[in-house]
């Protein structure tokens, strides 16, 4: 009988859609070897269908904004002690996780913030610099770090060419996250609009973006560049739109590193507080173009920082190259060991 692993995370409007992605990478790479179970509070049909495609059970928990409360009911309703647990998203803090390792197998917690002390077994953060001494934990938790842990798709992990010919830069894919809160997009999109020599914007938009009727009046108004509003792309999908661009737009996110991972000149910042590690790390490996806040920086100087890059393609051309170090492709091997090592402690 196969070693049940129950997932946990949430996606909305308020929080996006990150943590349920990067633990949908992950049970993808678990799932022919393991019996994989999402459990997600009052999911919607939205959520229902993204997730099922990559787990043999469902565990639809009742909303509830107490998660100590919810911690109770998840773990002495749903688990038996023979479960490995995973954990994605910012509610499970302390007292959380020591509930739930009372009541499982193992305990598995994806973490990018390092905030708060950790009863998880295992630690995982594929954040480039990401180190042990950033965590408060117990003494025999384990921490999986780095980009040898990238939480990533399968189609952005196989080989991809190490060069590309970038002669300008005609095409831009934009992505600001799933929820985009500070509507982010909009600004970049009107910094790219003015932008002549591009032709073709990709701007990838998020199911649960509250500001979703406002950009899409703006690209039905533009009439000077080809925009194209992308939803709910998948992951075959994505690459397509990546390779097809000379330049990526995006904040320091799990998006970036799929971009990453194919090569791909690319702008990025950070919008929220749990990017900063990854951020650091692709600066510091020369990967990106570093415009920091992208909340607050003005629509004139995102404007020139295009037109500097596609004055300067040997620019983009350097970043590729530094992306085409980072990441092995190998996670899955690694992430399999784990969980096998995990199931027969």
């Amino acid at each position: 009988m196969k070693q049940k692993v129950v997932f946990r995370a949430d996606g909305n409007s308020s929080i996006g859609l990150g943590h349920i992605l990067r633990l949908l990478a992950l049970a993808e790479m678990l799932k022919a070897e393991f019996f994989i179970s999402f459990a997600l509070q009052e999911p919607n049909d939205y959520l229902i269908n993204l997730v099922k495609g990559s787990c043999h059970e469902l565990i639809s928990l009742p909303e509830e904004p107490d998660f100590l409360k919810e911690a109770q009911q998840f773990s002495t309703g749903h688990l038996t002690g023979n479960e490995i647990v995973v954990l994605d998203g910012y509610s499970f803090q302390s007292e959380y996780q020591k509930m739930i390792a009372a009541h499982c197998k193992k305990l598995v917690y994806v973490d990018d913030l390092h905030s708060w002390h950790h009863y998880a077994d295992v630690i995982v953060n594929h954040a480039a610099l990401a180190t042990a001494e950033q965590y408060d934990a117990e003494a025999q938790t384990q921490f999986c770090l780095g980009l040898n842990y990238a939480l990533l798709r399968k189609e952005f992990l196989i080989p991809h060419a190490t060069k590309r010919n970038i002669p300008a830069v005609k095409k831009i894919f934009l992505s600001m996250g799933g929820a985009d809160v500070h509507n982010v997009t909009s600004k970049f999109m009107e910094a790219i609009k003015d932008i002549d020599f591009v032709e073709e914007i990709c701007v990838l938009v998020g199911k649960v973006n509250p500001h979703f009727a406002s950009i899409e009046t703006a690209i039905n108004e533009n009439t000077k560049q080809n925009f194209k509003l992308r939803q709910n792309l998948s992951a075959a999908e994505l690459c397509e739109e990546l390779n097809s661009s000379q330049l990526a737009i995006c904040p320091a996110s799990t998006t970036a590193l799929e971009a990453c991972a194919l090569g791909i000149g690319m702008i990025s910042g950070y919008t929220a507080d749990n990017q900063f590690d990854i951020l650091e790390g692709l600066n510091r490996m020369n990967c990106i173009l570093n415009l920091g806040d992208l909340t607050r920086i003005p629509v004139e100087q995102i404007r020139a920082s295009i037109v500097d890059l596609n004055d300067n393609t040997d620019a983009l051309v350097r970043m590729i190259m530094a992306q085409k170090e980072m990441i092995d492709g190998k996670s899955p091997e690694r992430f399999l060991k784990l969980f096998h090592e995990l199931s027969h402690a």
